[in-house]
């Protein structure tokens, strides 16, 4: 997904996970969501290097979005935050 469709799930009350290869361009990307109010976390990934397809797939729970949440249109990696309702 791009950042604008973050921008939209992190402003309905989702956690989104930024993913890049840049950690620089992603913390930025993830500084600028978060500064709207959004719970977003970077992640170091690179889809054509399977080493780090297969780290970002291990984060710890309190790191990723819960297995139910994985991708599909719907979710988009995403989950709602504590205390919101999921967009309807």
């Amino acid at each position: 997904m791009g950042f604008e469709t973050a921008r939209i799930l992190g402003s309905g009350g989702r956690t989104v996970l930024v993913g890049a290869r840049s950690a620089e361009l992603g913390e930025k990307a993830a500084a600028e969501l978060a500064g709207e109010g959004a719970a977003a976390r970077f992640v170091r990934i690179d889809v054509t290097d399977e080493a780090s397809v297969a780290a970002a797939a291990e984060l710890p729970p309190s790191r990723s979005p819960t297995p139910r949440s994985w991708p599909t249109p719907r979710s988009a990696w995403s989950r709602p935050r504590p205390g919101t309702a999921p967009p309807t």
